[in-house]
């Protein structure tokens, strides 16, 4: 069963706005949310929310750099990604498809399902301005997709995947698209934000919005215990 509140979004449909539900302030670290009317809606697309601050967005394709835009158009900030996974956890699948360097290096969404990269390291990779060097997963699609079935999730359920800063979740959606899923979501901001003025990135994303995040150390500590179990 698909979450309502993502289905109401998608289809158009308008969010409850008659008795918020405020959730606790150790749910969003830095603001509580509105859980009953986070988004209204435009057509088929997600347009913005209306009872939060800081506001989670769920954009309109003219609005999403075109390097960051899908062929389905489905997008979320990473505060709108974390309200819409734990809004309807068991429904709302959050991948995600940065390489295993660079969730090693920087931590990874503690709401997690699956990882799955859609780059892979190349053997002479180099850190530039651009960050670490890279090359697309031949097998992403096919490895991701048989995760999905073998975990019984339906094509037309909604797949959330973030990267480090949004373009890599985009180019995933779209292959994730071709292969027919329906509801793809691509976080725009991804996990570690757009860089700023001075090249750094502070600007948004998941960490920048103070959302719940697992450190290297502690995910290389949960590695190596469930390979001891």
């Amino acid at each position: 069963m698909r979450s309502l509140i993502a289905l109401t979004c998608v289809i158009g449909l308008n969010a409850a706005h008659s008795a918020p539900q405020v959730v606790a302030d150790d749910a969003c670290p830095k603001h509580a949310v509105d859980m009953a009317a986070y988004a209204t809606c435009d057509g088929d697309k997600v347009a913005q929310s209306i009872h939060s601050a800081p506001r989670a967005t769920f954009p309109r394709a003219e609005s999403v750099p075109l390097a960051k835009r899908t062929r389905l158009g489905i997008y979320a900030d990473a505060l709108g990604a974390y309200r819409m996974k734990s809004s309807d956890p068991e429904n709302v699948i959050l991948v995600d498809v940065r390489s295993a360097v660079e969730v090693a290096s920087s931590g990874r969404p503690s709401l997690l399902d699956f990882h799955v990269p859609y780059n892979d390291s190349r053997p002479e990779a180099k850190i530039d301005k651009h960050g670490l060097s890279m090359a697309v997963s031949a097998s992403f699609a096919a490895s991701l997709a048989h995760r999905l079935e073998s975990a019984a999730i339906d094509y037309d359920a909604f797949i959330v995947l973030i990267c480090r800063s949004g373009e890599d979740s985009a180019r995933a959606a779209d292959e994730l698209a071709e292969l027919g899923y329906t509801h793809v979501v691509s976080v725009i901001d991804g996990f570690e934000g757009d860089v700023d003025k001075d090249g750094r990135r502070t600007v948004n994303g998941w960490k920048n919005a103070g959302l719940p995040w697992l450190a290297p150390g502690v995910i290389a500590a949960r590695m190596d215990e469930q390979r001891s179990n």
